[in-house]
């Protein structure tokens, strides 16, 4: 429930749909996924690039941070690696994100690691009945305008 008030859809997701998920990752080329872990500490979270576009060099990222992790930083660590997978690994120009106009603590977060509002879409999320704006932010490779 904690992670869940702040995606997009708000229904539980069944241990079924997950596995098929996760076995669709096999053949998909356009979004890809890690689970990040520390040797001492276990999963930490997951962090991806979605809609990924490598003739463009553009994708969107996005992590999840493990609410049973007691790693202190951990969303800065994944935020660490999914940039290094995107601008290093990848060698993106930019990267996008998308998160919900409510999500206060996100959107500071998102700002600290160097994201800059590029954006509003609009009455874009129904959820609980309510319309809520999504705010679109972005990055460019280090050296580059953003």
């Amino acid at each position: 429930l904690r992670i869940r008030k702040w995606m997009y859809s708000g229904r539980a997701i069944t241990a079924a749909e997950h596995g098929r998920f996760v076995r669709g990752l096999k053949k998909d080329e356009k979004n890809f996924y890690w689970l990040v872990t520390l040797r001492k500490d276990g999963h930490i979270g997951v962090i991806y690039l979605n809609k990924v576009d490598l003739q463009n060099k553009n994708a969107y990222l996005g992590l999840y941070a493990n609410p049973d992790s007691g790693v202190k930083g951990r969303g800065s660590i994944l935020m660490k690696c999914v940039l290094a997978a995107a601008f290093d690994m990848l060698r993106l120009h930019t990267v996008k994100l998308e998160v919900m106009e409510h999500n206060t603590r996100a959107l500071e977060f998102y700002k600290k690691s160097g994201f800059t509002m590029e954006g509003r879409l609009k009455e874009f999320v129904l959820k609980n009945r309510r319309r809520y704006d999504v705010v679109v932010m972005g990055m460019f490779k280090k050296g580059k305008p953003g």
